[in-house]
């Protein structure tokens, strides 16, 4: 019976483990969700480019960027 108390504890992490990642994807599909329905294509393509060029990007200062976009 050591063998059979050993695979039910195997078997009780596993179900577990799967519970609560099937929870956070199921938390990050409403979230990306939300974000798609208030999503401009203005927003959604600038995000784009953000992390298209994210070394040039990396090169400015806060107080560069924020200069530009005021």
């Amino acid at each position: 019976y050591r063998n059979l108390l050993m695979l039910y504890r195997i078997f009780a992490s596993l179900a577990l483990s799967s519970t609560s990642a099937e929870r956070a994807l199921s938390k990050l599909k409403i979230i990306k969700n939300r974000l798609r329905s208030t999503m401009t294509d203005d927003y959604l393509s600038a995000l784009m480019i953000i992390a298209a060029e994210k070394d040039i990007l990396q090169t400015f200062t806060d107080d560069q960027i924020i200069t530009k976009i005021a």
